[in-house]
């Protein structure tokens, strides 16, 4: 008997373990399903209508695994970087980093470079230059090659914003490498796009055009509806440069269409700037009005400082046709700010940039010196029963890695000075650049402010100098230079009399 109810416990409970195989799927695979499909929704739909989904899929995620909630968690700080909730996507992107036990190797990277993405959109260089050297570091231990075409794509997007455009195109060609003949169409997209940005950036239009037109393809498969509008864009100007100016328009509407169907307001912004630009070019101001109405709610919005001062500009241009003086001269005034303010964030990352380079092959040599050193202690006690031969090695070779880490360090020194002086004067003319004038112009105001003394502003065109420069080339860099001694003779001979001796 007792055997007998043994033998029926046993049956009950196999039923039950087998039921619970059978089941457990049924559990798990649901919750999958929502985040795969949520994912591809998240290129496909506005971020409203990806944050309705969003908002649904979240209940159902408590007995999802950690790796899959991390998932989830990545859809939903992007969404809110896409409706430019750029501080809290950061405050949880970092959360999720410094998450206990740390994520896989390729969703800690995906973090990666949704961080420094959403930073570089929004022109915040300087934060995400840490999250993009972590990126690049992580990405040699990440064995998914889709998942390091997207951080060589982010990594083209950075150089592209600051204006290194060879080595951006490097990273792009790198990312579209490793996709090779794979299935990764959305990385393809991306990097496509990119590339095609940055070799129109160096006036490469017909390689672009193929770019973007290739680009264009993986877009729409997928369907990404940022990148196909950023597509579409960039084939529009590409059509303008070549002075199809037709095509142009129609690729401007369809791609302002595209990223208004997105809700993307950085690129809304751009698209409308190109389209009110041709529009004025064209004498169609009404158009170019309504034009940059229909973004005017997203101006202050979109991150992009670039996009911002462009924006100003041309409705500086619209308002003097229409003989509005003076909102012509606060929109250029605006324009020049966010100009400035553009063009300093770029040079002082540049800068940065150069100098991390320069400091991580100081830390090398240093590192290598100290293991030098290491050598030299280890072979002195080894060898100190050889007594005044022992000390006299390790004497030597503390002397000689001094000589060398001092020099080193004099010569990080002056390539530090060097690249400071580089970042304050142009490289061709050799005078003050941009952002040194402005500078040294406010401390000179200001100074001559506390001390009552006048100041004095002089500005100065040389007439028909490009055609000097297009007949004799860029060899003749001398009005600067000359122009420079002669208000120094000047100033000089207002300070001494008739006879050369001060008064």
């Amino acid at each position: 008997m007792m055997t007998e109810s043994v033998l029926r416990f046993a049956r009950c409970s196999l039923s039950m373990v087998l039921l619970l195989c059978l089941v457990a799927p049924a559990f798990a695979n649901p919750a999958r399903e929502w985040v795969d499909q949520l994912e591809l929704l998240s290129f496909s739909e506005s971020w409203r209508d990806v944050r309705r989904r969003i908002v649904d899929v979240e209940a159902r995620m408590e007995y999802a695994d950690a790796r899959l909630k991390a998932r989830f968690e990545l859809i939903r700080i992007r969404n809110k970087a896409l409706a430019k909730e750029i501080e809290p996507a950061i405050v949880e992107v970092q959360a999720l980093l410094q998450r206990s036990p740390p994520l896989d190797p390729d969703l800690e990277l995906r973090a990666l470079n949704l961080a420094t993405n959403l930073l570089v959109v929004n022109d915040q260089f300087e934060s995400g230059f840490n999250y993009f050297r972590q990126a690049l570091q992580r990405a040699q231990h990440v064995e998914d090659p889709a998942m390091c075409a997207d951080t060589y794509s982010v990594a083209a997007e950075f150089h592209y914003r600051i204006g290194e455009f060879s080595t951006a195109l490097e990273y792009a060609n790198l990312a579209l490498e490793l996709t090779g003949d794979s299935n990764a169409d959305r990385q393809k997209c991306v990097a496509l796009e990119r590339r095609a940005r940055t070799r129109l950036a160096q006036g490469d239009l017909e390689p672009a055009k193929r770019d973007f037109e290739t680009a264009l393809d993986y877009c729409q498969s997928i369907p990404d509806l940022i990148f196909s509008g950023l597509a579409k864009l960039g084939m529009g100007r590409v059509l303008r440069q070549r002075g199809d100016h037709a095509a142009a328009e129609s690729h401007f509407v369809n791609a302002l269409a595209l990223l208004d169907q997105a809700e993307f307001p950085d690129g809304r912004l751009e698209a409308a700037i190109e389209l009110a630009m041709l529009q004025l070019e064209r004498g169609r101001l009404a158009e170019a009005s309504q034009t940059l109405d229909s973004v005017a709610e997203v101006l202050n919005l979109a991150g992009g400082l670039s996009s911002r001062a462009d924006a100003y500009q041309v409705m500086g241009r619209l308002a003097e046709q229409e003989n509005n003086l003076a909102k012509a001269v606060e929109y250029e005034r605006l324009a020049i700010q966010y100009g400035r303010e553009r063009a300093e964030g770029t040079r002082a990352m540049r800068l940065q940039l150069s100098m991390s380079d320069q400091d991580d092959q100081a830390r090398h040599k240093q590192l290598e010196l100290l293991r030098s050193q290491n050598q030299a202690i280890e072979l002195s006690q080894e060898n100190k029963r050889q007594g005044a031969r022992a000390t006299l090695y390790a004497g030597s070779s503390a002397v000689i890695a001094g000589v060398l880490l001092f020099t080193l360090l004099f010569q990080t020194a002056r390539d530090r000075r060097r690249l400071r002086r580089m970042s304050r004067r142009d490289g061709l003319t050799g005078l003050l650049n941009h952002t040194r004038f402005f500078e040294l112009a406010l401390q000179n105001f200001q100074r001559a402010q506390q001390t009552g003394t006048s100041f004095t502003l002089i500005v100065a065109d040389v007439d028909l100098f490009k055609q000097v420069n297009d007949s004799h080339g860029h060899l003749i860099r001398h009005p600067g230079s000359l122009g420079r001694r002669r208000i120094r003779r000047r100033a000089h001979r207002l300070r001494c009399g008739s006879g050369g001796r001060p008064n």
